[in-house]
C-alpha cells in the first residue's frame, strides 16, 4: 500500500479511526503500511477526536515527492469540482 502511495506521488495521508463506525475499506491495510518504518512515511501528528472516541493520524512522506498526475487520473477518481456543490 505504501509503495502505491509513493508511486502516485502522494505526500500526505490522513487516516481516521473511530471504533464502532464502519471504516474505509482500505484502512486496515493502509494504517499499518504507513506506520512501518520502511514505508517512506512517518507519523506527523495524531489527533484524538473531541467529544467522541477515535483518533485521526496524519502521515507525511519522509522525502519530497512529486505528484504523478497521470497515474492519479488513471485511477478514475472523479474530479474534485464534481464532488463539491456551491
Amino acid at each position: 500500500a505504501a509503495a502505491e502511495i509513493r508511486r502516485l506521488g502522494i505526500s500526505g495521508v490522513v487516516v481516521a479511526e473511530r471504533p464502532g463506525v464502519e471504516e474505509f475499506a482500505l484502512r486496515p491495510l493502509l494504517a499499518p503500511a504507513l506506520a512501518d518504518p520502511g514505508s517512506g512515511y512517518r507519523l506527523s501528528v495524531s489527533l484524538p477526536h473531541t467529544g467522541r472516541t477515535g483518533v485521526t493520524r496524519v502521515y507525511r512522506a519522509v522525502q519530497p515527492v512529486v505528484a504523478n498526475a497521470e497515474a492519479i487520473r488513471a485511477l478514475g477518481l472523479p474530479d474534485k469540482a464534481k464532488l463539491t456543490s456551491k
